[in-house]
């Protein structure tokens, strides 16, 4: 009686230990398998952000340069030199009335941009804004020329540059760069998010 209960007890301990190895087993499996779905999505998932970052990068070198802000001004203008010369000083006085209209046109240089991931989503360093164009238009000139003080080009040419200086200096202190920063981090944001599928926080940060 003894002899038949210790074999059974045997053959359970062999049954138990036989069903806990094939639990371990199957764990194992579910384990490996699992572990190998999430490293092959984990891999899948920073290709992807490579792949992506690189295209961003490939948009901002494609547009290279990017006016984002540009602003109008008009005016007159009244121009008028003399000899600086005792007694003849009023007889050698020449004078120049004009209008005026411009344009002021800011870009940023994207080839100097740069972009990477951060822990919250994405930073992009840009160079400073750069006046890609500023154009000058003189209009309604009315010359008063004189016999020994004539009218020359370098008069126009300071006249316009004086304006040009005048104009860019008001367009500032009117915002007209921060209204620059404004529209190129909405037009990369757009971009960015297009490119990416989604939204994210996007830092900028400026060289």
């Amino acid at each position: 009686m003894e002899k038949k209960k210790s074999n059974t007890l045997f053959k359970e301990f062999v049954a138990a230990v036989v069903v806990l190895g094939l639990i371990y087993g199957v764990l194992s499996l579910q384990i490996k398998d699992t572990g190998e779905v999430m490293g092959l999505e984990l891999h899948e998932y920073y290709q992807d952000r490579r792949i992506k970052l690189e295209q961003l990068e490939m948009e901002f070198h494609d547009k290279m340069v990017l006016v984002v802000e540009s602003t109008t001004y008009n005016g007159t203008v009244e121009f008028s030199d003399c000899v600086e010369v005792p007694v003849i000083r009023y007889f050698t006085k020449k004078q120049i009335d004009a209008t005026y209209s411009g344009v002021i046109s800011l870009s940023y240089d994207l080839e100097k941009a740069s972009v990477e991931y951060t822990e919250k989503g994405i930073l992009v360093t840009l160079p400073e804004v750069e006046i890609y164009s500023h154009e000058l238009t003189l209009e309604n000139v009315k010359e008063n020329n004189n016999t020994f003080n004539k009218i020359k080009y370098s008069d126009y040419e300071l006249i316009t540059n004086n304006i040009k200086e005048s104009e860019l200096e008001n367009a500032i202190n009117e915002g007209l760069y921060d209204q620059a920063k404004e529209s190129i981090e909405d037009d990369l944001t757009d971009l960015i998010e297009k490119v990416m599928g989604y939204s994210m926080e996007i830092e900028f940060k400026y060289l």
